[in-house]
Order: C-alpha cells, then sequence, then structure tokens
C-alpha cells in the first residue's frame, strides 16, 4: 500500500494505519487468531515510521481488536471484537456504503417515535431554545426547498442530540447523513407549498409537545409526522 493512501490532513498517519487494519479485521479481510504480522512487516508494508506501527498498534490494543505476541512465531494477531465494537463499525459504514436514501428514511422514521419520547423526557431550557430556533429556520426557508429540508433535518438531529441513548443517537444520525448527502437538492412540484404548510404545522406541534414535556402530544405529533413523509395523509388532530 502505498504511503499516501494514509494521508489524510483529518488524522494522524497512525490512527489512519489503525482505521485501515481495522477495517480489514471488522470487515472479514481477516479472521480472529490471523497474524497481521510484525511491527518491522507492516511497516515495510505500509512504508511507514516504526513509531507510527507502535502507535497504531496501541490504538488497537485499545479497541480490543489485536494481541501482541513475542517470540520468533510472535507479532500483531486479530482478535473477535466484541459487539458493541462491531456495531460500531457497521453505524460507521452507513456514511460510506452505497445504501438507498429511501431505506434510511424507512428505518429513521421507524426510530421517531424513540427519539421524540427521550426527548421528551430529558429536554431541558437549553434544549427548548434550540429547538425553537431550529424551527424558526424552517420557517424562515420555506421558499427554498433545498435550504427547507436541510433546516427539517436539523431540527431532527438536535432532537436525537437529546437522547442519552448513545446508540440510538449514533444510529439516527448517521442514517441523517445518508439521506443528506444522497438528497443534496430538492427539485419542488406543483404541491410543494402545500406540503410546507403542513409539515411546519406539525413540526411547530412536534417542538411544542416535547418542550412541554407532553409524551401523548408528541408521541402523536410524530406518528402524523410519519404518515406524512411516508405519503399517507395523517389524520386531523
Amino acid at each position: 500500500m502505498p504511503a499516501t493512501d494514509l494521508d489524510d490532513s483529518r488524522v494522524s498517519r497512525a490512527e489512519a494505519l489503525a482505521r485501515r487494519l481495522e477495517a480489514d479485521i471488522l470487515g472479514a479481510a481477516v479472521r480472529p487468531g490471523d497474524r497481521l504480522g510484525t511491527k518491522d512487516e507492516l511497516k515495510e508494508r505500509f512504508s511507514v515510521a516504526v513509531a507510527t506501527v507502535n502507535e497504531a498498534i496501541r490504538l488497537l490494543q485499545a479497541r480490543g481488536l489485536v494481541d501482541v505476541r513475542p517470540g520468533p512465531r510472535g507479532g500483531v494477531f486479530a482478535r473477535q471484537p466484541s459487539p458493541f465494537v462491531r456495531l460500531g463499525y457497521q453505524v460507521l459504514a452507513l456514511k460510506h456504503e452505497a445504501v438507498r436514501a429511501a431505506d434510511c428514511l424507512q428505518v429513521r422514521d421507524a426510530l421517531d417515535p424513540l427519539v421524540v419520547a427521550d426527548a421528551v423526557r430529558h429536554c431541558s431550557a437549553a434544549d427548548a431554545e434550540q429547538l425553537w430556533e431550529r424551527l424558526r429556520r424552517m420557517r424562515a426557508a420555506r421558499d427554498d426547498p433545498t435550504a427547507f429540508q436541510r433546516a427539517n433535518w436539523e431540527l431532527h438531529r438536535r432532537i436525537s442530540d437529546i437522547s442519552p441513548n448513545s446508540i440510538l443517537r449514533n444510529l439516527y444520525g448517521s442514517l441523517l447523513d445518508v439521506v443528506s448527502g444522497e438528497l443534496a437538492t430538492v427539485i419542488p412540484d406543483a404541491d410543494f407549498a402545500l406540503r410546507v404548510d403542513e409539515l411546519l404545522r406539525l413540526h411547530h406541534e412536534l417542538v411544542a409537545a416535547i418542550t412541554a414535556g407532553d409524551q401523548e402530544l408528541a408521541a402523536a405529533a410524530a406518528e402524523r409526522h410519519g404518515m406524512l413523509t411516508a405519503g399517507t395523509p395523517p389524520a386531523s388532530p
């Protein structure tokens, strides 16, 4: 692998090497117990300094992904990743794999009731202020379909940030990342203005219920929102 493959200004070369080896381990390119090589072999293979290899191995040991064994037949060996490590890798992979935005939206809509329920239980005064601000941004962008959709996603991201459940929070955020990346531009149709009014009304109800701590009203608003995004006209409240 050329040295340039590890050149990423966002992370150190040691972190870049650790991520490369981590992807091999978690992506099943190697099996638990497989020998990745000695430190010298890794140094030569990736054209990096010894210090870079040592730091990358330290990072992988901290993540529970490798063992280092001494002796003539020693070296760096892959470990069986824990379920939590594998789950984290799979969530991260959503941002890079060719998944359909429609599939992500379907799962996101299914998670909305959990996200909203947590937001009702844990919404602070600072959270409430941020939610109302996000809603104001949606209103300000009502004449720009792309900006409106982005403001919509940012409101939902801020709602999910309230949850203390890190798995729910990160999965929901990853789904939004995929959708916002794939649907970068929104082309309005003849009914766009009507849907904007309905979406603004529903999101106002949702934010009002969350900030008031009203679980029943929040759940009803989340259900109507899911029906609208799925293409089913919501029932009148």
